[in-house]
């Protein structure tokens, strides 16, 4: 059974068919030796299968992670979207 490079690729859904990490991407090893693609913080994808990674406007808004989390208050894609409730805060 082949298995990815701990830090260099990532298992492709799932498989052991092994592919570079992408821009904005990262891996922590999981079981069976797998390779799940996390979001590095300061970046967002569409979904926990997706392996495109868009780097946020705002980098603090997204905190990365396996289903691409973002701040408290914020949503939708690059956690550039402010929940009902909430604002972005005027600075001078």
């Amino acid at each position: 059974r082949q298995t990815c490079e701990d830090t260099a690729q990532y298992g492709v859904n799932f498989t052991t068919d092994c592919a570079p990490v992408p821009e904005g991407g990262l891996v922590h090893s999981g079981t069976n030796h797998s390779m799940y693609l996390f979001a590095k913080t300061g970046y967002w994808r569409p979904t926990y299968r997706d392996n495109s990674f868009y780097a946020c406007d705002l980098a603090s808004n997204c905190l990365g992670g396996y289903y691409s989390e973002c701040f408290d208050g914020t949503t939708g894609p690059t956690c550039a979207v402010c929940k009902p409730g909430f604002e972005v805060p005027f600075h001078n």
